[in-house]
């Protein structure tokens, strides 16, 4: 074959992978989300880009900020765009799990390769890969298989977007994600109390909100053998760890259960003691009393103090010091 010919055979194969690749490069976009190339030019148009994968394509809107996945799919974005080319979900930077996010498309046409890693999301849970992870509109928190829940450590930590979550002490990972108003520590019993709208609430270590954000803040407490004090309407009453009202809220204040079994409680200004079933043990006849501890309590009656037992009986005169 002469050079002149080979060169010309080159230059026809040239032309038709760039007659092809056109025609190919418009089945592409419209095999996808977006349907013609008047879409691709108006997605250009708003600022959005390109994503494609194999045989689809797909628009995604200018990155602004986001706080959650509503935030990338709600009707202000809509009427701004005019058109909702892809379902896109809040995506934070890799192990961050809280906001500032960025809008992304969900790859929802992608396959993985059979060698992609697990990953862990920001929700706790382990998907096979990225691309479940994304179809499931979860951000990354890190490369592999999620660590069981209970071999964390968890505190109350404050993130960038000026929310709550909890983070395990050995690593300062993020583990539940920050979304609360306010925290405090996990109980003995399991269950964290957290602020939401200016109400209380109980979530467990998989950030799951268990009991509902319904009570007041003022004198809520947090579990201890297995109740909490809660407050509704001023007046203070105990709930178990399905949320049920066990005892009822009939107390002018009331505080946690002792390791004793028992609470004290204040009603018409005058302390007594109470046990789980709410049966009044010691009556309300002091006016002032402390916790009991090791089976004792310091009570004040008619300005003179006294050490009782968990009968009620007064041991001593003054305090228990035990």
């Amino acid at each position: 074959m002469s050079k002149k010919r080979l060169t010309t055979i080159i230059i026809v194969l040239i032309i038709v992978i760039i007659i092809v690749g056109g025609i190919g490069s418009y089945l592409y976009i419209k095999q996808g989300h977006l349907s013609s190339k008047e879409d691709y030019s108006q997605c250009e148009k708003i600022g959005g880009e390109v994503f494609c994968g194999n045989g689809w394509c797909m628009c995604s809107y200018p990155h602004e900020e986001c706080y959650s996945n509503t935030d990338c799919n709600d009707d202000k974005r809509d009427s701004k765009y005019e058109k909702h080319y892809t379902t896109e979900f809040c995506s934070y930077s890799d192990g961050k799990c809280n906001g500032p996010g960025k809008c992304l498309p969900i790859s929802t046409n992608v396959i993985a390769g059979s060698e992609a890693p697990k990953e862990c999301g920001c929700d706790n849970k382990t998907y096979n890969n990225s691309i479940d992870r994304e179809k499931a509109g979860v951000s990354l928190k890190y490369i592999g298989e999620c660590a069981n829940i209970e071999d964390f450590i968890l505190y109350p930590c404050k993130q960038s977007n000026k929310k709550y979550g909890f983070c395990d002490k050995i690593t300062d990972k993020l583990i539940v994600p920050a979304i609360y108003d306010g925290a405090y520590v996990f109980s003995s019993d399991g269950f964290a109390r957290v602020l939401i709208n200016g109400r209380y609430g109980f979530i467990d270590k998989t950030g799951k909100l268990v009991i509902p954000a319904i009570y007041d803040t003022y004198g809520t407490k947090d579990f201890f053998e297995g109740l909490a004090v809660v407050n509704i309407n001023s007046k203070y009453g105990f709930i178990d760890k399905t949320g049920k009202l066990v005892i009822p809220a009939i107390y002018d204040d009331a505080w946690s259960f002792s390791h004793d079994g028992l609470a004290r409680i204040l009603l018409n200004g005058k302390v007594g003691y109470i046990d789980k079933t709410g049966k009044l043990i010691i009556p309300a006849i002091y006016n002032s009393g402390g916790n009991f501890s090791k089976g004792f309590a310091d009570v004040e009656l008619n300005n003179k103090r006294y050490c009782i037992n968990t009968k009620g009986k007064i041991i001593k005169e003054g305090e228990c010091n035990n």
